[in-house]
């Protein structure tokens, strides 16, 4: 899945190889440029995600590359560890749970950081959660 990124009126799409933390930079008229960026070099405060959806069967850590998290906890219960805060300050994500089974869905602050106040926050069955970072945690909306 790639990533596709608009900062400071720019639009960047991830390499074909989907390389971690590297975009290529598209010109006025769409053509790939032949520079990569590092993504890590972007300030996330100024960047605008376009939303993806990605749906989830078993506890993993989320990312940037789909903003619309649909998590399916049919199976089994899941635990869904939010990226670090200060990575991807501004990024908002929208977390759906689809089932009604007697699983949980947990969020997860990454490593200490919290979601409004508390390390984990439950998502009831049907439920969903939008949470954006502020750069040193997470604010439910």
């Amino acid at each position: 899945m790639r990533q596709v990124l608009i900062y400071n009126g720019t639009v960047y799409i991830s390499d074909s190889n989907n390389t971690p933390s590297a975009i290529v930079e598209r010109d006025s008229t769409g053509a790939i440029s032949a520079n990569q960026v590092n993504a890590t070099v972007l300030n996330p405060s100024n960047a605008t995600y376009l939303p993806r959806s990605a749906t989830l069967t078993a506890t993993s850590t989320l990312d940037a590359l789909s903003t619309v998290k649909r998590c399916d906890c049919t199976t089994a219960s899941q635990i869904q560890t939010l990226p670090p805060a200060a990575t991807v300050a501004g990024l908002q994500l929208k977390i759906k749970r689809l089932d009604s089974t007697g699983n949980t869905l947990t969020l997860k602050g990454n490593g200490t950081e919290v979601i409004d106040g508390s390390n984990t926050q439950a998502i009831a069955a049907l439920g969903h959660m939008t949470v954006v970072s502020n750069g040193t945690g997470w604010d439910i909306l």
